[in-house]
């Protein structure tokens, strides 16, 4: 049952299945079994055996043997216990003999399981680009009287859902055959049936542009980026009203930031809607949510995440020495506010409410998540709902947000959140896309690590990444929530190395694989707002 922290959070979750006897039930990553035909539940302890961001999405049981079980999961791999749950091993460990094995610790979903009369199992593996079909066998045991046991071995019984259709796209932009046409560009239709839903995703689609910081935003600096987006035909500004040292960018008159001290006025917030809508661009208000060290400090504190180790407000904190002095200083280099307070809720959405009435047109969520960096297992909240988990106190600031906002709604997620059913940091796609018209994920592939998608080129891999990516994006969000991810341009790590034309293209086939995909628009992500990786020269 959903313990709702707010009277729009819908759901806990997908539930899986099987009637059986036993029968068995999963919800996340909690595994629930049935001997008596239904009445009662126990729980089955995974905590040891799978991820904990990970989702259970298939289960089966051998009918021959009534404590053989298998589960698979959405990027973790598979398990089987022989004894009812009391033990479990991975039937997924040898990495090698797995088609379905994306590298980086990565398994395609694993969307059904079948015994077989010899106890044997059948697996279907895919999500958003077809299905794999194999079938797993055990090693045989040792010979009598010594030897070695046979080892466990995969079959293929089906295609290989390995991104055949991304590898084609990616033949046909680069150029590398001639045989297989022109690219295809997927577009999502609108008709949901919720006339005001339409309206915002109308409202919102194929929007393409740039982010800007609010000194960026600057008007001595805004006409540059305003001929940049003339020459690129771009029609979007992402642009920061709350960033991500908690300062509200503009000159705010709601008492609880004045007073907490956020309020730093850089942008003339009206004057820059009104410069922007003159020339046609769709203005998006950027909100970093829940890393906020303004008001996790106010007010003693009382809104911050704790440090279950250390008893004080929890944050990442850096030491440094005075080259004079010797003096040693600790400061916190972020620190973050407690998700599930209803007062943090407000005084975000809020913010949101204000930059509407001052014009723009979308509000954009970002850090709406748990903190990823420093000592995240001590990370404890003062003010969690029993029974609730992090999702759940995601989904209540969402659901508060769409209930007091007529605009479009976006949220941005990192790329691993987007590819797979899981709930890392809170953020689990299928559930917090009950809330938003728009879903944008940060597809970076120098991001990924590189052991992930190892058989590809750099070239290919950035490719498949935002292709792939788009489309399981879109699946995991539904048919009434766009897809509109941000795209790597800016170079990091090895990525400095490359010359003008190598960079132009690795951005361009972000852009392509994105549109192939299904994506509605783009935003280009520079934190600097140098936007060096687009070609100069180039005229609409």
């Amino acid at each position: 049952m959903a313990i709702a922290l707010s009277p729009g959070v819908k759901r806990v979750g997908r539930i899986v299945a099987l009637d059986g006897a036993p029968t068995l039930a999963a919800t996340g990553t909690r595994l629930h079994v049935s001997r008596d035909g239904l009445s009662t539940w126990d729980e089955v302890d995974l905590t040891t055996v799978i991820n904990q961001s990970t989702y259970i999405t298939a289960i089966a049981i051998d009918h021959a043997d009534a404590a053989h079980w298998v589960i698979g999961t959405s990027y973790n791999g598979m398990y089987r216990t022989r004894d009812a749950g009391a033990t479990w091993r991975e039937l997924t460990s040898d990495r090698s003999l797995w088609p379905n094995f994306l590298g980086a610790g990565f398994f395609e979903e694993i969307a059904g399981l079948w015994f077989t009369i010899d106890g044997s199992v059948v697996v279907q593996s895919g999500f958003g680009q077809g299905f794999l079909m194999v079938h797993f066998h055990d090693g045989a045991p040792p010979p009598i009287g010594g030897g070695v046991a046979a080892r466990p071995r995969v079959e293929r019984l089906g295609p290989a859902a390995d991104g055949p259709t991304s590898l084609h796209a990616f033949a046909r932009v680069v150029g590398e055959t001639s045989s297989i046409g022109a690219p295809v560009i997927q577009r999502m239709t609108i008709r949901p049936d919720d006339d005001a839903r339409a309206r915002r995703l109308t409202a919102a689609a194929d929007r393409t542009g740039i982010y800007l910081s609010a000194h960026n935003a600057a008007p001595d600096r805004l006409p540059a980026y305003f001929a940049l987006m003339e020459r690129f035909g771009y029609d979007s500004i992402v642009v920061d009203v709350k960033d991500d040292l908690g300062q509200i960018m503009y000159d705010s008159r709601l008492p609880a930031p004045r007073a907490a001290g956020a309020v730093v006025p850089v942008l003339d917030l009206p004057r820059f809607v009104a410069a922007a809508h003159a020339r046609g661009i769709y203005v998006i208000a950027r909100i970093v949510v829940f890393k906020d060290p303004r008001l996790a400090a106010y007010d003693g504190s009382r809104y911050s995440l704790w440090d279950s180790r250390l008893n004080r407000p929890w944050g990442v904190y850096r030491t440094v020495t005075d080259a004079e002095t010797g003096e040693r200083r600790t400061f916190a280099v972020e620190r973050w506010v407690d998700p599930y307070l209803p007062e943090v809720w407000d005084y975000n959405v809020a913010i949101a409410e204000e930059v509407v009435a001052l014009g723009v047109d979308e509000v954009q969520f970002d850090y709406i998540r748990f903190p990823s960096d420093g000592a995240v297992a001590d990370v404890v909240s003062r003010h969690a709902i029993p029974g609730a988990d992090r999702v759940q106190a995601l989904e209540g600031f969402l659901a508060e947000a769409r209930r007091r906002l007529d605009v479009p709604i976006s949220i941005d997620l990192f790329g691993f959140n987007a590819w797979s059913r899981m709930r890392y940091l809170g953020q689990d796609m299928v559930r917090l896309s009950d809330y938003v018209d728009v879903v944008s994920p940060m597809f970076y592939p120098s991001h990924f690590v590189r052991s992930f998608l190892p058989r590809f080129s750099y070239m290919e891999r950035a490719f498949v990444i935002y292709d792939l990516g788009t489309r399981r994006s879109r699946v995991l969000a539904g048919d009434d929530v766009l897809i509109r991810p941000y795209l790597q341009a800016f170079l990091i790590g090895a990525e400095l190395e490359f010359e003008r034309p190598v960079f132009e293209r690795y951005l361009q086939l972000q852009k392509d694989a994105s549109l192939i995909g299904g994506a509605s628009g783009f935003t280009l992500w520079n934190a600097s707002g140098r936007y060096y990786m687009l070609p100069p020269g180039v005229v609409r």
